[in-house]
């Protein structure tokens, strides 16, 4: 059973709030810690953002059918205040391509090709809950970081933004 267009929009809402903690916990780090390479993931705290930010982005552009841009690898977001112009903007295109979906286009299937060079079809509803899942997995790596880096990490979990949008 596909999900109505309107879960989509509510979990990419979430997306959107936990994307914004992190950069607010971020915020704290001093440069030296912030592009620390820790040795994991994608080794410092700026780059796990860059490929958060980086992935929505790819994921809306091949949505909407578009040439597949890899910010990850763009010269101008290497500065650390890059990010949160971005993210914004990937945040606002996204939650408007979700407003304009309806049963039939969740159902489709959108073809595509991966940065590996593989092609691969599948249903546009699926892709939007990889989008969601995606950023999950980054999110704890990147409070971790947050972490070692001597900052404080917010709690991104699904249930804190339940209680935040619903008044008790």
């Amino acid at each position: 059973m596909i999900p109505p267009p309107e879960y989509f929009s509510h979990l990419y809402e979430y997306v959107k709030w936990a994307d914004l903690r992190q950069l607010d916990a971020a915020r704290s780090i001093i440069d030296e810690e912030y592009f620390k390479d820790r040795g994991w993931s994608f080794g410092n705290i700026h780059k796990i953002m860059l490929h958060e930010l980086a992935a929505q982005n790819t994921w809306l552009q091949r949505f909407e059918g578009q040439k597949v841009v890899w910010l990850f690898d763009e010269p101008r977001m290497a500065a650390r205040s890059s990010i949160e112009p971005e993210w914004t903007s990937i945040h606002q295109r996204f939650t408007n391509f979700l407003k304009k979906q309806s049963p039939q286009s969740l159902a489709a299937s959108i073809g595509y090709i991966n940065l590996r060079n593989e092609s691969f079809v599948i249903p546009l509803w699926q892709l939007l809950v990889h989008v969601t899942n995606h950023a999950t997995h980054h999110r704890g790596q990147l409070n971790s970081m947050i972490r070692l880096a001597g900052g404080k990490p917010l709690s991104t979990d699904y249930q804190a933004y339940a209680i935040a949008i619903n008044p008790r």
